[in-house]
């Protein structure tokens, strides 16, 4: 066998990327797709204007969505790839912009990464791999870019604003003292210590207006805090302990697992999300999906009545049926029999009727937190063998409480618990969590870069394009690697 030659000399420019580059590589693949968005008409305003030449818009994009398949979030890293690695410079054309560049491209740009977002699905449903038949719906929570300790009450960042206050007032007096002394100085640039007091204030006064505002929107227990990194990271929880971060609801289509939809929110819980989420399915998709199945964590009453008005046949169920079908054992014990969702309701004579046979009729109306409450009674409880086990109210007696549309609310929630429903609810799992397994393990992206919600969105979307690429590319090398073996 010969020997390669291994010395010193080499071509005077070196290899072509295009020539060094595997024909099978998926920078190809995405090239290609890339290319066919139409992006080129985002550089036209810069084609006539003066100053440096401006990088080309297909170029970055193709940064930021082959370095988030690759797991690279620093602009660092990803310029320090443009120069070293040639896949990068294949995408780029042999291009090197800044890590500069690169940041405030990513950071202002968050509505082309939306419509290159809304692309991918576009031709994920044109190559027919995206059918909205049955879509999964969960959220993925992101811790933020900003230090959980770092934190203010209203009363502590009045107080910092005060001495902030006072602090420049000394100055401002210091320093037209100094003007009628000495005269007028040039003074186009403020000292070091001024400016860093100037934008601390300016920082301290938008984390203030910002709780104010989280404190008039919370319905209950308002913020008593806020971060002073990043205002307007929630407490959200992850791995079983609260840190300041996001909640990214995303949804995806059953059969191969494309990302229909997805929204940046900055909310802890996801009951809010699940209307939200459907409309932003069909605005994303140009359809509704048949059929959406989330966990329980999207479950309200008011969430599912408004859901079952659209067109989507949804599959949320209640904390009490999505534990039962989690762990199936907690519906043997003896108390779990007696449970109001084991009781059967009579729509005709308005009343149920307990495991053991006796009936609970109508007993009163009232209006409770501003909602009209039906009341049903048992009047029979005391010869009950099973009494202690159904209540333990003083009086001895079973009631149940209720909404007054609860007849509906029971149609919804029965809908999960059949057989159908249970086996649509176990394909949950399968469809959305390994999405986020690969975002988070597979790439290793467990934290943001940017800040705020706008920061947030735009690192989502990017990771949703970069997914979504990532299937059509696949599809795409199956389809051709089967036409050719034909």
């Amino acid at each position: 066998m010969a020997l390669r030659k291994c010395s010193d000399q080499r071509e005077m420019w070196g290899p072509s990327p295009d020539l060094a580059l595997p024909t099978n590589h998926p920078a190809r693949a995405l090239d290609e797709i890339i290319e066919k968005l139409g992006l080129d008409r985002c550089n036209r305003k810069y084609e006539h204007t003066p100053g440096e030449a401006a990088y080309d818009a297909r170029a970055m994009i193709k940064i930021l969505i082959y370095s988030y398949m690759r797991g690279i979030t620093s602009s660092r890293e990803m310029a320090c790839q443009c120069q070293e690695n040639i896949a990068f410079q294949y995408l780029t054309r042999g291009y090197c912009p800044n890590f500069r560049t690169i940041a405030l491209f990513r950071r202002k740009k968050r509505h082309l990464v939306r419509w290159v977002f809304q692309k991918t699905v576009a031709l994920a449903q044109q190559m027919g791999i995206a059918r909205l038949g049955l879509v999964a719906l969960d959220s993925v929570k992101f811790p933020a870019n900003a230090n959980a300790g770092r934190k203010m009450t209203e009363g502590q960042l009045n107080e910092h604003l005060r001495k902030l206050d006072e602090f420049l007032e000394t100055v401002e007096k210091s320093d037209s003292q100094q003007d009628d002394r000495y005269g007028e100085t040039r003074g186009d640039e403020l000292p070091a210590e001024i400016a860093t007091a100037q934008k601390r204030k300016e920082k301290l006064q938008k984390a203030l207006a910002i709780l104010k505002q989280k404190q008039e929107l919370a319905k209950e227990q308002p913020p008593k805090d806020v971060s002073i990194t990043d205002p307007e990271a929630p407490f959200v929880k992850k791995a079983g302990r609260f840190v300041r971060g996001y909640s990214g609801q995303v949804a995806a289509d059953s059969e191969q697992k494309v990302i229909v939809g997805v929204k940046a929110t900055a909310d802890p819980v996801d009951f809010e999300q699940l209307n939200p989420m459907l409309e932003e399915i069909e605005k994303t998709t140009g359809q509704a999906p048949v059929q959406l199945v989330a966990d329980s964590g999207y479950y309200s009453d008011d969430a599912v009545l408004t859901a079952a008005q659209s067109k989507t046949d949804c599959l949320v169920p209640d904390q009490d049926a999505a534990a039962d079908m989690n762990n199936p054992k907690r519906t043997e014990g003896p108390k779990a029999q007696f449970k109001a969702s084991k009781f059967t309701y009579d729509k005709q004579r308005d009343e149920f009727t307990c495991p053991a046979g006796k009936t609970l009729p109508f007993f009163r109306e009232h209006k409770k937190h501003e909602q009209v409450k039906r009341v049903y009674r048992c009047t029979d409880c005391s010869d009950c063998a099973f009494r202690q086990q159904c209540t333990n109210s003083n009086s001895g007696t079973r009631s149940i409480e209720l909404r007054s549309d609860h007849s509906k609310i029971r149609e919804l929630r029965e809908k999960v618990r059949t057989e159908s429903g249970k086996a649509i609810y176990k394909m949950r799992k399968a469809i959305i969590e390994p999405i986020f397994g690969r975002w988070q393990h597979n790439w290793g992206i467990r934290r943001l870069r940017l800040r705020g919600l706008a920061g947030f969105s735009v690192e989502l979307h990017l990771l949703c394009a970069a997914h979504n690429l990532s299937k059509l590319i696949r599809f795409r090398t199956c389809s051709v690697q089967m036409a050719a073996n034909a």
